[in-house]
């Protein structure tokens, strides 16, 4: 049987990989300091934030393609095609190891992967310019690794102040809508909807029940709905906003159980340094022919090196998520209608 070697499979499948022990070493080599660096964040708390920082998901992918396509020129010069593509195996290579490591979650991933692909293919295409102009000695290539470092260390997260917007017509009347929005109770798993945001890794809703006051009085402003989640998840909501067939709306309160480990990825969880749930409001506004709009409004905090990337990812599933959770009102409305 015809031996499989890198050359071979650079003849059969167009990939572009110079072949031999060289090329293996840089991409492990490589793959090795991007990888170093998200152990290194995962080993103190207090270093995760630097995890989404500007530092590590643009400057460092960057470096990574600058210095990988910078070694393999020192032994032939490459073409562009192979300075734009032979980064992108390392940055996969070090995805896929954060993954099996359980250093990064399919939500977490799913949110960098694109960004981590650009910025090394970007890096290897700025060293095959670099190269093409000039003669420069690979083994200076590595002063290129120490702006993303003091990037880590010199530019703070921005944290800004997001609000999502989602709206719902459906054929119901305020007083069948209110009912089931205050309080949802049990929902099955098929009940929340077929909806992207769970299938890439979001636990699902399981329940909301409105819990009894210790005051006895009715419930109102002051009382709160108790949320669970699959994988452990809970959360309670504190109603802030109460007005019957009308509004309703609350803030969160997390607890440190909130959240058990594995549950969610770090970054992304609701109640994390990186993104936090602020306050939701759901308003109802009759129609005419018998019809509703409801109107939910997510206020929730981002905190990234990068938000001008992550804000329209996150405002994207959790708009996602939030429309799955509007048409379970729709559908429950519905259902008990038709038993009427």
């Amino acid at each position: 049987m015809k031996r499989l070697t890198l050359d071979a499979m650079r003849r059969a499948y167009a990939i572009p990989l110079d072949g031999g022990l060289g090329e293996c070493a840089i991409i492990i080599v490589a793959a090795a300091w991007m990888l170093g660096l998200r152990g290194l964040f995962a080993l103190n708390p207090a270093w995760s934030p630097l995890a989404m920082s500007c530092g590590f998901l643009v400057l460092s992918p960057l470096a990574l393609g600058f210095v990988h396509v910078t070694l393999a020129w020192r032994r032939r010069p490459h073409t562009w095609r192979y300075a734009l593509l032979a980064p992108l195996l390392p940055m996969l290579l070090t995805l896929m190891l954060s993954a099996c490591f359980g250093l990064e979650g399919p939500l977490c991933l799913t949110f960098v992967t694109p960004l981590l692909l650009l910025f090394a293919s970007a890096g290897g295409a700025l060293s095959w310019i670099w190269h093409r102009r000039r003669d420069a000695h690979a083994t200076r290539c590595y002063i290129v690794l120490l702006p993303p470092l003091l990037a880590m260390a010199l530019l703070p997260p921005v944290r800004t102040v997001q609000e999502l917007h989602v709206t719902h017509e459906f054929a119901a009347t305020p007083e069948q809508l209110w009912r089931q929005l205050i309080e949802p109770g049990q929902i099955a798993v098929h009940e929340s909807g077929p909806g992207l945001i769970w299938r890439i890794g979001a636990p699902r809703p399981l329940s909301t029940v409105l819990l009894a006051r210790s005051d006895h009085q009715a419930h109102g402003i002051g009382s709160v709905r108790r949320n669970a989640w699959q994988r452990g998840v809970s959360f309670d909501e504190v109603v802030d906003s109460w007005r019957p067939g009308q509004e309703i709306g609350w803030t969160y309160r997390f607890y440190p159980s909130s959240f058990p480990r594995g549950s969610m990825d770090l970054h992304a969880a609701p109640n994390s340094r990186s993104m936090q749930f602020l306050h939701t409001r759901y308003r109802i506004f009759p129609l005419d022919g018998g019809r509703v709009r409801l109107e939910m409004r997510l206020r929730y905090r981002l905190e990234s090196g990068v938000n001008w990337y992550v804000r329209p990812l996150s405002n994207w599933l959790l708009a996602d998520g939030a429309q799955e959770l509007l048409g379970l009102f729709e559908r429950r409305v519905q259902q008990a209608a038709a038993r009427k």
